[in-house]
């Protein structure tokens, strides 16, 4: 482990500490987060200052994760709130941060092994994650730049789902700065903390200072490469004049390509929420396989007490239809209740014609009336006499159509799917259980959830058993067989 001395006097506090290790952190859109990723990694086009020819000393210690996986997670962190809103496209879902290093302290970290680095940097940004209250998601190491550097990529939302960009201060700020010199300070001693910008500006530092001071300090060359750049801004500021002509046309291709980027950002959004709508469906149909699942094993513990739950269901089927036979009875006594009182209407009505009749014989004009009455009442009579036969013959086809769809339900030609009945060849038809459909719904609804869960029973018994079950079901309508118990 090397120790560097240092060339910086106590005195000079206007100055940033060349032996400091420094992190600079900020929260970052999707979009943003995307285009830091693929520079962590070098994926595409790179900036000018970058070596290629020394990229191959990069290493990843932990590979960022993709912007849509960081997205995710953050929505996961998130909706721990209950939000009444959904996540802007904008909004901050990651924190990206760069560890940098002053030119001595630079010096001490290019001592370490690449094993010792590596293990700095990771216990730095685990700590920094911690304080944070996050988790670190990616580390990755530059070393084909000016200097040596650090890029940690941390989740936008902390573990209690609020964004970082409420809770990441200056306080905050100031313990990632004590972290990362503390830990540094253990596998490369001589690294130290920076100093704090109100101490330099304190001291007479001018407020540009104190801003592009630590970003010179990232690069060990950089005054060199300063220089280079502002030979080159004079270069640039000679080439305006020529570029002059082609300002609008490039302004319109720069109008273009943001109409571009929104309509691609539209359709990126789509797709995300496609995307969202696709992994909700995906959890709804893991849900369902567990329930399936869950059922087949409740399925298999039913089968071994078939004996016992085969002998209850038999017993409360007969009492469901003992039910429904005798609310078809209770409408056929209340039929017959209402014929009675219309035939003592009836005989009422002849009555007092008699008795009119007595005492009106005497006037020929009132006996015609009464006659006419009479005739009425008689006709009145006959229709009680038709209405009568008619409610009989209602309540024989009822039971017929009962029994018949009670049967049908059984055989499986009358099935209740998704809340609707579905009839087949041998069920009644509709318009004949019309009618009766609102008195026989309640009945037959017990028949088909009874028989639903006794169906499998029957079909797992043994064939002769099963004829023998299906052997007592009525196969004729009532009044078929008139000697037949119950009709």
């Amino acid at each position: 482990m090397t120790t560097v001395a240092s060339t910086f006097t106590a005195d000079d506090q206007r100055l940033s500490n060349p032996r400091a290790a420094m992190v600079h952190m900020e929260t970052c859109s999707k979009r943003g987060y995307a285009s830091q990723r693929a520079h962590d990694l070098r994926n595409g086009p790179q900036p000018s200052y970058v070596d290629v020819t020394r990229s191959h000393r990069n290493r990843v210690l932990i590979e960022p994760p993709p912007a849509q996986e960081m997205r995710r997670l953050a929505e996961e962190r998130r909706n721990q709130r209950n939000p009444v809103r959904a996540m802007k496209s904008n909004a901050g879902i990651a924190v990206i941060g760069i560890i940098g290093f002053g030119v001595e302290a630079a010096k001490a970290f290019a001592g370490l092994g690449h094993d010792q680095q590596d293990a700095a940097l990771l216990e730095a940004g685990h700590a920094i994650a911690a304080e944070a209250n996050t988790t670190l998601e990616g580390m990755v190491w530059h070393d084909d730049e000016t200097s040596g550097h650090g890029h940690g990529s941390f989740c936008g939302y902390d573990l209690d789902g609020t964004p970082l960009s409420e809770t990441m201060k200056r306080g905050m700020l100031a313990a990632f700065q004590d972290r990362l010199a503390e830990i540094m300070a253990v596998h490369a001693p001589g690294i130290e903390r920076g100093r704090r910008k109100s101490d330099r500006l304190a001291a007479g530092a001018s407020y540009a200072e104190t801003l592009h001071k630590t970003v010179r300090e990232l690069h060990q060359s950089l005054p060199l490469e300063l220089d280079a750049q502002r030979q080159e801004l004079e270069e640039a500021r000679a080439r305006v004049a020529e570029m002059g002509e082609r300002a609008e046309s490039a302004r319109a291709k720069a109008a273009a390509a943001e109409a571009q980027i929104e309509a691609l950002e539209a359709r990126l959004a789509a797709n995300e929420k496609r995307l969202d709508e696709r992994t909700e469906e995906l959890g709804w149909l893991a849900l369902e396989v567990a329930r399936l699942e869950a059922g087949q094993a409740e399925g298999l513990r039913l089968e071994a007490e078939r004996e016992e739950e085969h002998n209850r269901r038999l017993k409360a089927r007969e009492v469901e239809l003992g039910k429904a036979m005798a609310e078809i009875n209770r409408l056929k006594a209340s039929r017959c209740a209402e014929i009675q009182r219309r035939w003592d209407a009836r005989r009422s009505c002849r009555d007092r014609a008699s008795r009119l009749d007595k005492r009106e014989a005497s006037a020929e004009v009132r006996a015609h009336q009464v006659a006419f009455r009479s005739e009425a009442l008689q006709q009145q009579a006959k229709n009680l006499d038709q209405r009568s036969k008619a409610v009989d013959a209602e309540i024989v086809s009822a039971v017929q159509i009962a029994v018949k769809a009670t049967t049908a339900v059984i055989r499986g030609d009358l099935t209740l799917t998704d809340g609707k009945w579905q009839g087949g060849k041998n069920a009644p038809s509709p318009d004949q259980m019309k009618p009766f459909w609102p008195l026989m719904l309640p009945a037959l609804r017990h028949v088909a959830v009874w028989w639903a869960g006794v169906k499998g029973r029957v079909d797992a018994l043994p064939e002769q058993e099963r004829n023998a079950f299906f052997e007592k079901l009525p196969t004729e309508e009532p009044g078929e067989e008139d000697d037949r118990p119950g009709f």
